[in-house]
């Protein structure tokens, strides 16, 4: 039927791998502030998603510059002051595959465009939510591409700024599009979901709400790139466990390196255990957090909060913003990457289960009769289902150590 499972994908992450895809090897040796350049903003990665080659006139690259193509030396005198030794694109540029690098602030947007075409699986005609996870190990970013029925992507991801003295103090944010690790070849992991024309236009509102209302309230525990995920999916009813514990975080990279399965009952043990141990280190957990900056809020984020706060529909959370949170241990209850990732991988093995058994029970039909176009089109709808309906209840509360795949359909 011609249908793939394959909702998480992966790139080549190897920069060096990148550019000879691209044909970028004789630049670096002959224009290496061109090179720079690609490589400060991540466009090897993007001419690698785009299918695109490095081009040259006269033995000087060229790059796609507002809809024309342009030489390096015109680009550089135009964007870059005289012995630049950065080559990063200036604040109010972006680079899309359409026109290039153009001019347009990535953060200060009223209207979610698209960036690029979508490659990985186009399918014209429906509307697709896609939730992208990329990074490393201690370092793992969330954002999401909502994809409209030409299969054109709108990239949004939340950021923020982290300070090396105050990690977690409360600041105000970025809705960037497209997201700075947009173009990041590195790990990256996709869960693509259906949508309704409802649910689409609903999703782009809440976001788009949400840059004019400037609901950019960014704490790296309680609000972060993931945090803002999560309130994106629960806008079409899926609500993702995100969130854990420091404890939780242990035992999830201990047993998961491990490749250790807890059983059910053993794992409410652990869990009683871990809810022990968290209410006794609770006063330092609190004391470290407090000395780090979660209290404070920055003089930016106070403005904002006073001038617009009664525009938002929900108030975001911030440490230590109550009491009976606090006692609670909200306060240490941490979103991280890695546990969006874990579902992810869940959702994957969910739908490749289930897209073997529609796929067995339509063969199984084959060899027994012929069958109509209407019956083939059910299964192709089916597997259709399989592969990007919306997943059901996270079952995950816990240690992110997820029960079996589970049928979705």
């Amino acid at each position: 039927m011609g249908l793939s499972v394959s909702n998480t994908k992966y790139f080549p992450t190897c920069r060096q791998f990148q550019q000879a895809l691209v044909g970028g090897d004789f630049m670096e040796k002959t224009h290496p502030d061109a090179h720079l350049f690609m490589k400060s903003n991540n466009l090897f990665g993007a001419y690698v998603k785009f299918g695109w080659k490095v081009s040259y006139h006269h033995d000087e690259p060229e790059f796609l510059f507002k809809g024309t193509y342009l030489p390096w030396s015109q680009i550089k005198k135009e964007l870059f002051p005289e012995g630049s030794k950065k080559y990063v694109l200036p604040h109010g540029y972006i680079f899309t595959e359409f026109e290039g690098i153009t001019e347009q602030n990535g953060a200060n947007w009223t209207e979610l465009k698209p960036i690029f075409k979508d490659r990985l699986d186009p399918r014209p005609g429906k509307v697709f939510i896609e939730i992208v996870t990329n990074g490393n190990f201690f370092n793992r970013h969330a954002y999401i591409n909502l994809i409209d029925k030409e299969s054109k992507v709108m990239q949004v991801g939340f950021c923020g700024k982290i300070n090396a003295l105050f990690p977690f103090r409360n600041q105000k944010g970025k809705l960037m599009s497209p997201d700075p690790w947009g173009y990041r070849l590195a790990d990256v992991r996709r869960t693509r979901i259906e949508l309704t024309e409802e649910q689409f236009t609903k999703i782009k509102n809440r976001i788009e709400t949400d840059q004019r209302t400037k609901n950019l309230h960014f704490n790296l525990l309680t609000r972060n790139c993931t945090a803002y995920v999560g309130e994106i999916l629960r806008e079409i009813g899926l609500k993702v466990h995100i969130q854990e514990y420091p404890e939780q975080i242990l035992a999830r990279v201990l047993f998961n390196s491990m490749g250790i399965t807890i059983p059910k009952k053993l794992l409410k043990g652990l869990h009683v255990f871990g809810a022990f141990i968290r209410y006794i280190l609770l006063p330092v957990y609190s004391l470290f957090i407090y000395i780090l900056g979660a209290k404070y809020t920055d003089a930016k984020m106070k403005k904002v909060t006073q001038e617009h706060s009664h525009e938002w529909v929900k108030q975001p959370r911030a440490p230590f913003s109550s009491t009976k949170k606090t006692i609670m241990c909200q306060d240490i209850n941490l979103f991280t990457g890695w546990k969006l990732l874990d579902f992810q991988n869940w959702v994957r093995r969910s739908r490749v289960l289930t897209y073997e058994k529609v796929l067995k029970e339509f063969q199984e039909a084959s060899l027994t009769k012929e069958l109509t176009k209407e019956e083939e089109a059910r299964f192709e709808e089916r597997l259709f289902s399989a592969m990007y309906a919306l997943p059901p209840k996270d079952p995950n509360r816990g240690l992110a150590l997820r029960p079996r795949p589970a049928l979705l359909a």
